[in-house]
């Protein structure tokens, strides 16, 4: 039945682990068929590469696939790192530096540039904002198992995305 076999326009269940190939095999994510992973394939939400291995899975197939850095999120780039000094940011009275801590998220508006990253390092006068991807740099394995497909409604056709049965939206 070709409405159960992957490809665009059709809305895609599945459940996975996701293991760090490059970091003694670490699972890093998991998605399990309660809590599945529901996205609109071709709407260019995913990775290309993923998108590529899954194509044309009927639902209930097993797959299991290594995308390397180059096909995942990229090469880790040291010219991502950015130094931010206390001086240069605005007083934030919701967020200020002495508050700022290794790990946190931010978005910064600097000089008309935006700048969005994780605090790798930080002293008492400076930060270091990391902009890339977590998962720069990393060999990525997927296995896990198509759970349903079906095609998509005029309304996710029309948003380029999954909408829950529901109705909301995230």
């Amino acid at each position: 039945m070709q409405s159960q076999i992957i490809g665009n326009g059709k809305v895609v269940e599945l459940s996975y682990q996701l293991f760090d190939e490059s970091h003694n095999h670490q699972m890093i994510e998991q998605m399990t068929a309660e809590y599945p992973l529901q996205f609109l394939f071709g709407s260019g939400k995913m990775l290309p590469a993923f998108e590529f291995e899954l194509e044309g899975l009927p639902a209930g197939a097993v797959f299991d696939f290594e995308l390397d850095a180059s096909r995942a999120y990229g090469a880790y780039q040291d010219d991502k790192l950015k130094q931010i000094f206390a001086d240069e940011l605005a007083e934030n009275e919701n967020y200020p530096f002495d508050l700022m801590q290794i790990g946190d998220r931010l978005q910064l508006l600097l000089d008309g540039e935006k700048y969005t990253g994780i605090v790798s390092l930080k002293t008492e006068q400076y930060f270091i904002l990391d902009q890339n991807h977590f998962l720069a740099g990393k060999s990525l394995r997927f296995r896990g198992t198509v759970l349903f497909v079906r095609q998509a409604r005029e309304q996710e056709l029309i948003e380029g995305r999954y909408i829950p049965s529901d109705g909301l939206r995230f």
